[in-house]
């Protein structure tokens, strides 16, 4: 689908959202066309039809969250944060450094629990503020040696947000 009728369609499907709010999952589309990560892991014909590609798979995903969750939550499920660090004490302040970073929803913070003091994370929002959040949260425990790993997956899948949420 083409930019224009993506946001139409996003501010018809969360009418709570503003139509500009569309605007980061469009730059998020054609940024993994310029990286030549696919939908279906293969280019359409032309660049402009392989970021179309990215815009219905981006409308499904938050149609489908709509349907199993309401709007309030895919209006903010935009994006899935994920950090992991080496002990308790780091996680814990990954979580107030993403939290004061952006406007994201924690959505879980396990404790060491027999997985020899790694602990992580999960946060929700659009997917510019998640990935500042991740990216703010890392930088505060990679300074201590205590960043084991991360990752922000956009319009996570139906089956990751029942999993997780």
């Amino acid at each position: 689908m083409e930019q224009n009728i993506f946001i139409e369609k996003i501010h018809a499907l969360l009418s709570e959202c503003p139509p500009e709010a569309a605007q980061p999952w469009y730059d998020f589309a054609v940024e993994r066309v310029d990286q030549q990560q696919y939908v279906n892991f293969k280019a359409a014909e032309s660049r402009d039809e392989s970021v179309a590609e990215w815009l219905d798979a981006l409308y499904e995903g938050l149609r489908q969250i709509k349907e199993s969750f309401g709007p309030e939550l895919a209006a903010k499920v935009a994006a899935l944060g994920i950090i992991e660090t080496y002990d308790a004490a780091s996680i814990i302040v990954a979580a107030d450094e993403a939290a004061k970073t952006a406007i994201v929803d924690l959505i879980e913070l396990r404790l060491a629990r027999g997985m020899c003091g790694k602990s992580y994370l999960f946060l929700t929002g659009e997917v510019a503020a998640v990935e500042a959040a991740i990216e703010r949260a890392k930088g505060a425990v990679a300074a201590e040696g205590m960043y084991l790993d991360s990752s922000v997956i956009a319009s996570p899948d139906e089956q990751i947000r029942q999993a997780i949420l």
